[in-house]
């Protein structure tokens, strides 16, 4: 999920569910924790489908996966 999102730049949670065939509620909480390390933000819009995210900080967004604090 993580290398789509760095290719894509902005993004919803339906585009990376389609992408990577990762199921709605495991990329809803993968979104709540990259939010809450501070590597992802909302860039418009709000909900599944209209939500649009992008990566705060795309240079220094690691090529890796982050490590997550699950």
């Amino acid at each position: 999920m993580w290398r789509a999102m760095k290719l894509k730049g902005s993004f919803t949670q339906k585009e990376i569910v389609k992408l990577t065939g990762a199921s709605r509620s495991h990329v809803k909480n993968y979104f709540v924790q990259l939010k809450k390390q501070g590597l992802i933000e909302v860039e418009s819009g709000q909900g599944y489908e209209k939500g649009v995210f992008r990566l705060k900080d795309p240079a220094r967004a690691p090529l890796e996966h982050p490590n997550m604090l699950w």
